[in-house]
Order: C-alpha cells, then structure tokens, then sequence
C-alpha cells in the first residue's frame, strides 16, 4: 500500500472512531460535514503531491523552454517550495516546483499557473467566486 493510501484509510478510520464516539443527540450533520471537509482536503493535498511528482520527473528531463514573463530561455529552478492556499473545503498544503529566469529576476511555478494562483494569492478561483 503507498504511503498516500494508508494515510488516507488512517485518516477513515479517525472518522469511524470520531462517529462511533458520538453521542446520541449530538450533532451528526455538523460533525460529518467537518469530516467531509477535512477528507476532501486530503485528497486534494495528496492529488497535488502527485501531480507535482511527475511534474518533477518530466520538469527534469524538460524543464520549462521560456520565463512566462518575458520569454528568456535563462531559467534556474529554485527547488520545491511550499503553498498553501484556501479551498472551498479549507486550507491545503503543497509543494511545488518553482523557477525563476535569469533575465527577469521574476520566479514562477508551473503548477500555480495550472491551478491559476497568482503569486501570493491566498484563495483559489473557487473560493473567491463564491
């Protein structure tokens, strides 16, 4: 089983031992609601990891042709660096492969630009539609 998986059948079973602690007459819907949230965080954070994991391979073997800036092809990559941007089911954690061109000073990352985060953005179209 990888590593994704058995942390997400952790994190059910947590569910199951949080449901069957209830008590009679507690607030179920609120408290499966936080637990759907929290789930749908998960996955999203474990999606990424996997995405950015093939990014990663491929970003090797071809990395970006041009700074999406100003067109240099003077890119260094600055490594994996952290994001951690508000969904509609919360915050969720990721890194990201990140770039910056040798001409332009500017850094950039791939993924941002497939989720469309701005940089600095705090929320994702999503949340802010809503």
């Amino acid at each position: 089983m990888s590593q994704s998986a058995k942390r997400i059948e952790d994190r059910i079973e947590e569910m199951r031992r949080r449901v069957r602690a209830m008590e009679r007459g507690g607030d179920l819907d609120s408290l499966l609601n936080q637990e759907c949230k929290e789930m749908a965080c998960l996955l999203r954070e474990e999606m990424l990891a996997e995405r950015e994991r093939h990014a990663a391979s491929d970003e090797a073997a071809f990395p970006p042709l041009a700074c999406p800036h100003c067109a240099s092809a003077r890119i260094v990559e600055l490594g994996m660096q952290p994001r951690q941007p508000m969904t509609v089911d919360g915050q969720v954690h990721f890194k990201r492969a990140v770039f910056q061109c040798g001409r332009c000073r500017r850094s950039f990352a791939p993924l941002d630009e497939e989720l469309r985060l701005a940089p600095g953005e705090k929320f994702v179209r999503s949340v802010v539609r809503k």
